[in-house]
């Protein structure tokens, strides 16, 4: 397994992104039953300020891991 890439000096950022990041690759977020595509975060303690998820966008659509469409 190849190491995950670092985005964020900050420890509490880079374990809060790395544990998001493992997460989206093994489940879809839904909001009333319908996939929803996140890209970021963002901190309770840092309400304006919005953090990425990935190094880079995701390249799969929630249909390309699985996931009927509702159409």
């Amino acid at each position: 397994m190849e190491p995950a890439e670092v985005c964020y000096d900050d420890p509490l950022l880079e374990l809060v992104r790395g544990q998001l990041a493992d997460l989206l690759d093994v489940i879809v977020l839904t909001s009333e039953g319908k996939p929803v595509m996140v890209d970021g975060f963002r901190l309770v303690s840092e309400p304006g300020t919005q953090y990425a998820i990935f190094p880079e966008p995701p390249t799969e659509t929630p249909e390309e891991k699985g996931v009927p469409s509702d159409g």
